[in-house]
């Protein structure tokens, strides 16, 4: 793979994917408790949030096991 693309498509594609699915189902982006992405680098989803504009509390990059969510 090549990273620096991989990058660039999470930093300039997804947050407008984000935005329109947002849109379509009518729900401003404060309203979603958790966003989970597909990306074992900590550092891209971190990039990601600070460009949506979500805390990274909100966008965990470590979901095995965390205290905030019930165990199943």
């Amino acid at each position: 793979m090549d990273g620096t693309a991989v990058f660039n498509f999470v930093q300039v594609e997804v947050p407008p994917m984000i935005d329109d699915l947002l849109a379509f189902a009518g729900l401003p982006i404060d309203q979603v408790d958790w966003f989970l992405f597909h990306q074992p680098n900590k550092f891209m989803l971190q990039k990601l949030a600070d460009k949506m504009k979500v805390p990274y509390a909100r966008m965990p990059s470590n979901v095995v096991r965390s205290s905030a969510m019930p165990a199943a």
